[in-house]
């Protein structure tokens, strides 16, 4: 594989953002400190620097230049990019100028939103590269939840959806405060109810479930006792083959992941080489596979 080749002047550039930035004037700032695609210069590194963290800006531009590696257009991800600042500017209106000025303005915020969609194409590349393995290991089920306090409650919904009802609809218009849209639920979720995955690893095919007592395990929020309360659980088991809801899977495995292992890998395979020891020391205290 073509090695990435990172050259950082870290020492000089930490001192820089720590000062006014109408005062401090980089020198050489054309300086190339990262050559790829498109070069990062030291003026670039400068601006996207202040008020952030070191070394997630330099993994943000190297998980940049390693997604295009695996064969992500930059266009696309910047298009992406586009769509986000649309959604902030509509959310923030006139504030969306306060929220971008800490990134040095609008094209420094774009650039950090590409970076980290770049993190996430990575992410999800380094997933579905060993889809069975993980399908193995978290053994999903696509599908809808939800639960009552009272099993005439449960009971009421569970006939109504037989009946054709929405079941998130259904269960929303009875006090379920919670989604019950569809989505991925796995063996590894540790916050699922011990009963229901049971049930879940037990199903073989699509349909909806009988009402299932349970009892789950409630801290009173004021004076921090716990207590066991009893909940009747209702799933509509959409998809048992991850095949048909890979795309949602490979969200939720990707959620679970430490970025440490998947930029490790990253690294390793495209034997990314530091020539800045300052640099260096400071991922490869975290970081596996860089030389």
């Amino acid at each position: 594989m073509k090695k990435i080749f990172v050259t950082l002047l870290a020492v000089s550039l930490l001192t820089l953002c720590a000062c006014s930035k109408d005062t401090v004037k980089v020198s050489e700032p054309d300086t190339v400190l990262i050559s790829g695609k498109d070069n990062f210069t030291k003026q670039e590194l400068f601006e996207t620097m202040r008020g952030q963290d070191y070394s997630s800006i330099l993994i943000g531009h190297l998980s940049e230049q390693l997604a295009v590696k695996e064969g992500v257009a930059l266009e696309e991800m910047q298009a992406s990019a586009d769509e986000e600042i649309e959604f902030y500017k509509s959310v923030y209106g006139d504030y969306f100028a306060q929220l971008v000025q800490s990134y040095g303005g609008e094209e420094n915020f774009k650039a950090n939103i590409v970076r980290g969609i770049a993190g996430d194409k990575l992410t999800r590349l380094y997933v579905e590269k060993d889809f069975d393995s993980y399908v193995t290991e978290y053994v999903p089920v696509y599908a809808q939840m939800a639960y009552f306090e009272n099993l005439n409650t449960a009971n009421a919904v569970l006939e109504a959806v037989k009946n054709g009802a929405d079941f998130a609809e259904e269960a929303a218009n009875n006090g379920y405060s919670l989604s019950a849209d569809p989505q991925v639920y796995t063996d590894k979720d540790e916050s699922m109810n011990l009963t229901v995955k049971q049930f879940l690893n037990s199903v073989e095919g699509s349909g909806l479930s009988e009402v299932i007592p349970a009892v789950a395990t409630t801290t009173d929020s004021t004076t921090g006792e716990s207590k066991e309360t009893a909940r009747y659980y209702i799933v509509n088991v959409l998809d048992t083959d991850p095949n048909n809801f890979k795309e949602e899977f490979i969200t939720t495995v990707s959620a679970s992941l430490d970025n440490t292992e998947v930029m490790s890998y990253y690294f390793d395979k495209y034997d990314v080489t530091f020539y800045d020891q300052t640099s260096y020391d400071l991922l490869s205290a975290t970081y596996t596979g860089l030389n």
